[in-house]
């Protein structure tokens, strides 16, 4: 995901883009600009939202870490959003999806098949789907665990 911010030839260097990949194609997916990414968050979230209200917890997880990626490529001052999307899957991750999708102007209050939102069920994410976060990740070291 964050090759997509990249120019082509870097993003070729990083292995995650094939050398055969052509500059008029990457230039129409490129993240360039704020709004380029805005439009790229806006286009994960009916599918965040539906593997969270569905308890995927798998590909909620992987689309929690999309949008920290997407979110980071903000800017500095999306930081802490970024880094809350990394660290909490409370809920399948729907408190930060509400977030987000506030800040990128979703309709995260009507959920239609058409466009997913809250289905206004916040399930606990059951022990194995839900790894720990750094906080309990350190306690848990430090009790020797």
């Amino acid at each position: 995901m964050l090759a997509m911010a990249l120019p082509l030839e870097q993003a070729q260097g990083t292995g995650l883009v094939a050398t055969t990949a052509v500059e008029a194609e990457w230039l129409r997916v490129q993240l360039t600009s704020v709004e380029a990414v805005r439009s790229k968050i806006s286009a994960l979230l009916p599918e965040a939202w539906r593997d969270a209200n569905e308890c995927r917890g798998r590909s909620a997880r992987r689309n929690m870490q999309y949008l920290a990626a997407l979110i980071w490529l903000l800017g500095p001052e999306f930081d802490e959003q970024a880094q809350v999307a990394t660290e909490t899957f409370d809920y399948y991750g729907k408190a930060v999806l509400m977030t987000t999708s506030e800040d990128v102007g979703y309709d995260w209050q009507n959920d239609s098949e058409n466009s997913p939102g809250d289905n206004g069920v916040w399930p606990e994410v059951p022990e194995q789907e839900n790894p720990l976060n750094r906080t309990q990740a350190l306690k848990a070291l430090e009790r020797g665990a």
